[in-house]
C-alpha cells in the first residue's frame, strides 16, 4: 500500500500514526526508507480500518527466495 493512498483517505500521517498506535515519525520513516510503502502488517490494519477501501496492492510486497 502506498503511504499517500493511506493519507488520501485517512486524512494526514499524523491520523495514521494515531490509528497504528506508532510514532509519526515511523510513519515518516516509510517515505524516506521504504519509498512510500506501508509495510504490510500496517498495511493490512489499515485496509482493514478503511473498511477494504485501500487498496493493499500486493504486488509492492515481493517474497525474498532463501
Amino acid at each position: 500500500m502506498k503511504l499517500q493512498a493511506a493519507i488520501k483517505h485517512f486524512g494526514s500521517r499524523a491520523e495514521i500514526a494515531d490509528l497504528l498506535g506508532i510514532s509519526r515519525g515511523a510513519v515518516s520513516h516509510w517515505d524516506s526508507r521504504n519509498k512510500g510503502i506501508i509495510p504490510l502488517d500496517s498495511a493490512m490494519t489499515l485496509q482493514d480500518l478503511s473498511g477494504n477501501e485501500i487498496d493493499l496492492m500486493l504486488n509492492h510486497y515481493r517474497r525474498v527466495k532463501k
